[in-house]
């Protein structure tokens, strides 16, 4: 009898080393995202933590970034150039609802501030953009209550619908002259006002002079630079 219960004890242990030895082969690397996109992951070594991304890979051989995840909560995130040797001109619902970040640095590589990139970052302070960033899609700064300014540098070109709405505390936003389209379901609930820098004359300007002669509603300043 004693030597039954011997046998069970040990049967039962090594199913327990069996299972604790899968969950730590288990890696994020096979997962994938909401529109059935395989990813990959990269780590990235910090002073005090490592970061993980989740990326999928574009048609003209670069990246986009859509999820991250932290060992340790951070309060400025530097965005890559490259994961893998492949280059990061992309990021996309990347830091949707989340609260902790206050900083994020995009690299010169990123041409593109995809679908709720930053849709209800409540903390997010500063955005340091370096490079020619052209496109904001939809919802990319909605609800980022604690932004004050946002500088974007010669190149954009287009300002999707809600890119830039619902940013309670933004009251000065600098825009180049390069912009050619801009959705008019824009700019409300910002700062009272909003102050939007233009270079005087520029295309730019004219876009935004029509929304305002199209929506009496909105709150924001011309400032003619």
């Amino acid at each position: 009898m004693k030597k039954g219960k011997i046998v069970l004890g040990l049967c039962g242990f090594c199913l327990l080393l069996s299972s604790c030895g899968s969950s730590q082969n288990a890696t994020v690397g096979n997962n994938t995202d909401p529109n059935n996109h395989s990813v990959s992951t990269t780590s990235m070594s910090r002073e005090t933590s490592d970061i993980q991304y989740l990326k999928k890979d574009l048609e003209n051989g670069t990246v986009s970034i859509w999820y991250f995840e932290t060992s340790t909560p951070q309060d400025t995130i530097a965005i890559p150039e490259e994961i893998n040797g492949k280059t990061v001109s992309q990021i996309e619902r990347l830091f949707e609802g989340n609260e902790e970040v206050k900083t994020v640095i995009l690299p010169k590589t990123v041409r593109a501030i995809g679908n709720s990139a930053f849709n209800f970052a409540t903390t997010l302070e500063k955005v340091e953009i370096s490079g020619p960033v052209e496109i904001l899609e939809n919802s990319s700064f909605y609800g980022c209550d604690s932004l004050q300014e946002l500088n974007f540098p010669d190149g954009l070109k287009k300002i999707g619908d809600h890119a830039i709405t619902a940013c309670s505390s933004l009251t000065d936003l600098y825009l180049p002259g390069t912009v050619e389209e801009i959705d008019e379901d824009n700019f409300a609930l910002c700062g009272e006002p909003l102050k939007i820098h233009v270079p005087a004359g520029s295309e730019t300007e004219a876009r935004l002079q029509e929304i305002m002669k199209s929506n009496d509603d909105l709150n924001i300043q011309i400032v003619e630079e």
